[in-house]
């Protein structure tokens, strides 16, 4: 069994011991009314500027391993959603369980509605055309370019200043080759952490599978995109001397 460093509960990647994914037929995406509109009203509040998407899921993250994993998908979203609610000052705890309490009493009457028409045009916007992407370029330019030996670092999460990471666990401390440059993406570590908007050049990083799990095919990869301050810029042996080594 491979050991390396995990982020939290959401860190599967690698995971042994969890089962097979299960594969739905009707490949439903949800399966309770409450589910559609739990997803309905985060894309409003992504909209409405309440919830940024990153800060959602380090605060899903942020949930003790038993409680993460007893949690189903539409449960993490509902929890997230609730805490930021908190958190930016829209709703208090105590508003929130007054309604909770109300809704069980009171279980057929019929649920407010807000019918906003910039943010329902917001959240048809975001459907049809997702997240505005990044800028094409820098003006700081790429420090690395295809056929660069890499070092991923190590990143632990340590609060406060490092609340988030998008670097997986198995992918951290690895030798590996950039494949690609990718446009630039904003590094939601800095934006979680301390709010601040930067963005930064990603990476299609080339890991040898035998690295992570000994037992693996000699010739098996991953490839991982990684943000630029994923990775070490130390002076490493060229490409192909990395590839021959045993």
């Amino acid at each position: 069994m491979a050991v390396f460093p995990r982020s939290g509960a959401h860190d599967l990647g690698g995971m042994e011991g969890l089962g097979p994914v299960p594969i739905e037929a009707d490949d439903a995406p949800w399966h309770e009314v409450w589910e559609g509109r739990t997803l309905g009203a985060t894309l409003a509040a992504v909209v409405s500027g309440m919830l940024v998407p990153p800060t959602h899921r380090a605060v899903i993250e942020a949930l003790h391993p038993v409680t993460y994993l007893s949690m189903s998908y539409y449960e993490l979203w509902l929890y997230g959603l609730e805490q930021r609610a908190i958190a930016t000052g829209v709703l208090t705890q105590e508003e929130i369980e007054a309604r909770l309490a109300d809704t069980l009493s009171n279980p057929d009457a019929p649920i407010p509605e807000d019918r906003n028409p910039a943010i329902l045009e917001g959240v048809r916007g975001l459907i049809s055309q997702g997240v505005p992407p990044g800028p094409e370029r820098l003006e700081q330019p790429p420090r690395f370019t295809r056929g660069d030996v890499v070092r991923t670092k190590r990143i632990e999460l340590r609060a406060p200043g490092r609340p988030h990471t998008r670097i997986p666990g198995y992918a951290q401390d690895r030798l590996g080759v950039v494949e690609d440059v990718r446009r630039p993406m904003l590094l939601e570590d800095a934006l979680v952490a301390s709010g601040e908007v930067r963005f930064e050049h990603v990476y299609a990083v080339r890991l040898r599978t035998r690295d992570i799990w000994p037992d693996a095919g000699r010739r098996d990869t991953i490839v991982v995109d990684l943000w630029e301050s994923y990775l070490c810029d130390d002076a490493l042996p060229a490409a192909n001397e990395y590839e021959e080594q045993p």
